[in-house]
């Protein structure tokens, strides 16, 4: 989102809505600023495309939270940003959540006591307990970005604790969702470069028709 590889800055403007020009220019920062507006207007690209429509005619709304949507029956969006990343998922069969968060994101924050205690389970704190130091912090990013994918599928966001939410893992990779989150399928992947990781969270019966555009290149983590 930091340059115009994605999308040119004019590009963008062009697409927005007068209520988004109006929040963009609230910004402090130019950084921002930049990222926001690029961020709006690929989010309305891809729902134009989703609808067969002009980006700038999409009618995106914002809920009290400031949650984005749009009042069209069977398509559901979900975006995420960490820096000048961002990542977005559209689906034509149910809700989505994703989130993405670059690795560096917890420096310093993973040798705090008591920090990972504040969003893991017991069982999850005894299995980070035995990682080995140097894998530690793409461990934890790992299971926070697939807590919030959940958290953001179910619209409880940050309403909900954390630690209610409990992670099947194979090893330390988180591959699903315990009790009674366990209809939810779970994807967690990193960008080709491994400077973030992502998580996508859908309900079973809509997994299908999940999709992520390629705004940020991915691979699955191993």
């Amino acid at each position: 989102m930091d340059s115009d590889r994605d999308i040119s800055l004019t590009s963008a403007r062009a697409v927005l809505s007068p209520t988004e020009v109006d929040r963009a220019a609230a910004f402090a920062f130019d950084t921002d600023r930049h990222r926001y507006v690029r961020m709006r207007a690929l989010l309305r690209r891809s729902l134009g495309a989703a609808l067969g429509c002009s980006p700038a005619v999409v009618d995106v709304k914002t809920e009290q939270d400031g949650k984005p949507f749009v009042e069209t029956d069977g398509l559901h969006f979900n975006l995420s940003h960490s820096a000048g990343l961002g990542l977005l998922a559209v689906s034509d069969n149910g809700p989505v959540g994703v989130d993405v968060e670059r690795v560096d994101a917890l420096d310093g924050a993973t040798d705090e006591p008591g920090f990972p205690a504040q969003f893991l389970t017991a069982e999850e704190l005894l299995t980070l307990s035995r990682c080995p130091p140097a894998e530690r912090r793409r461990t934890l990013l790992t299971w926070w970005t697939a807590k919030e994918a959940l958290m953001k599928l179910g619209g409880e966001g940050f309403g909900r604790d954390p630690r209610q939410i409990r992670l099947v893992l194979q090893g330390t990779r988180p591959v699903g969702y315990g009790g009674a989150d366990s209809t939810a399928l779970l994807q967690c992947g990193s960008t080709a470069g491994g400077e973030a990781i992502y998580a996508l969270a859908r309900e079973v019966r809509s997994w299908p028709a999940a999709r992520v555009p390629p705004l940020q290149r991915q691979t699955e983590t191993a």
